[in-house]
């Protein structure tokens, strides 16, 4: 007679289950990469309420890799809000609305450079977002 093979089910206790890292952060070469928006999102930030800008990298070893910059949720023509909006097509910056969902699924290219954290964890951060380039596609 064969021995029934008995496994052992975990129970699974209630509540909310994340998934757990030792670091949150990763890095990757610094370069200039092309990617694209895949989403937007107002949060509270460091600096109080911010726009969080999700890019993609979509082209070479890093594709698929995502990274987040922060930015002031008021645009102006020479603020870090300004000038991602005009490199994702966003050609003036006038007083009024501007529907950030527009700006989901744009390209661009993004210049990533390595970053130390305050906690002093290593981390790429983009420094710089530049409109998409498509002769060089």
């Amino acid at each position: 007679m064969a021995k029934k093979d008995k496994k052992k089910k975990k129970k699974k206790k209630g509540g909310l289950v994340i998934k757990t890292r030792k670091k949150s952060s990763f890095r990757i070469p610094e370069k200039m990469y092309k990617a694209k928006v895949f989403s937007v999102e107002v949060d509270d930030g460091q600096y109080g309420e911010q726009i969080v800008w999700n890019f993609k990298i979509i082209k070479g070893k890093q594709k698929g890799k995502e990274l987040k910059l922060w930015s002031n949720v008021i645009a102006n023509p020479k603020n870090k809000t300004g000038k991602i909006l005009r490199a994702l097509g966003k050609r003036k910056i006038r007083d009024g609305d501007i529907d950030l969902e527009k700006f989901i699924g744009k390209k661009c290219r993004v210049i990533v450079e390595d970053h130390e954290t305050k906690a002093g964890d290593e981390t790429s951060k983009i420094t710089q977002v530049l409109p998409y380039d498509l002769e060089e596609d």
